[in-house]
């Protein structure tokens, strides 16, 4: 499955260069909306590639975020988008 979000800015927004993280976060909080008790299983134990095995996968990946160049910039260790 593939999700799609788009943002529609209505003032100037900031956010940090290494915003992964917080993607991650949200993605988390959006689980737990509909089932907290797998958002946390997922966040804590993941599914193992082998049982007993050491790798887990968490199953899911995002891309970073993207606007056009004419609606964004940099501004030391945050991006700057405009409406």
């Amino acid at each position: 499955m593939r999700l799609h979000v788009r943002f529609n800015l209505r003032r100037e927004t900031s956010i940090p260069i290494d915003h992964q993280h917080a993607l991650q976060a949200y993605v988390y909080r959006l689980l737990a909306i509909s089932n907290e008790e797998y958002s946390e299983f997922l966040h804590d134990e993941g599914y193992r590639s082998e049982p007993g095995g050491a790798k887990t996968s968490k199953l899911f990946c995002f891309s970073g975020l993207r606007a056009d160049k004419s609606r964004r910039r940099l501004q030391g260790d945050r991006v700057v988008y405009s409406p």
